[in-house]
């Protein structure tokens, strides 16, 4: 329906790796191969090294990232 904000679905994940992008990936195409009933956000993603997570964060579209 237009003008009819679509619930939203908060994601964490710990990983940034492999696994990691095709997760994060996967999250923003469902749009496009599903009609999803919510809408994923991707809010925080999760890693040891803290150079590693950020760039990651930033590249993957993560609101943040934590290290612990």
């Amino acid at each position: 329906m237009v003008g009819v904000k679509q619930k939203e679905i908060r994601i964490g994940m710990v990983g940034y790796q492999f696994m990691g992008k095709a997760h994060s990936h996967a999250y923003r195409d469902l749009p496009f191969f599903f009609d999803p009933k919510v809408k994923p956000v991707l809010k925080a993603i999760a890693g040891r090294n803290e150079e590693a997570v950020k760039e990651a964060a930033e590249t993957m579209g993560w609101e943040s990232y934590e290290t612990d």
